[in-house]
């Protein structure tokens, strides 16, 4: 391997991230500020990768879901899902996997 490939294969192997590490940061994302690198390292990872796509969709949607139900009794804080709100869950779930 030449010299000049050696060096950008390594800087290449800074940039990109594995599954594991952009799931994380995804999660990460949602409850605080990530780095300009972090946050750079993770939409080149989505940009190419169609399951963390869906992963972050999914999160995203789950977590909405339960922010609106903290928001209509702030005190409770154990989830329960309704059966409808299962199946809806469900659903998009679903939907997203392909």
């Amino acid at each position: 391997m030449s010299k000049m490939k050696e060096i950008m294969m390594k800087g290449m192997n800074k940039v990109m991230l594995d599954c594991d590490h952009a799931t994380y940061l995804a999660v990460k994302e949602e409850s605080e500020k990530l780095g300009c690198i972090q946050k750079l390292q993770l939409r080149m990872h989505l940009m190419g990768c169609k399951l963390c796509r869906a992963f972050v969709e999914q999160s995203k949607t789950i977590s909405e879901e339960v922010t609106s139900m903290k928001t209509i009794d702030p005190d409770h804080y154990e989830v329960e899902l309704t059966e409808d709100q299962s199946e809806s869950l469900k659903k998009v779930v679903e939907e997203h996997k392909n």
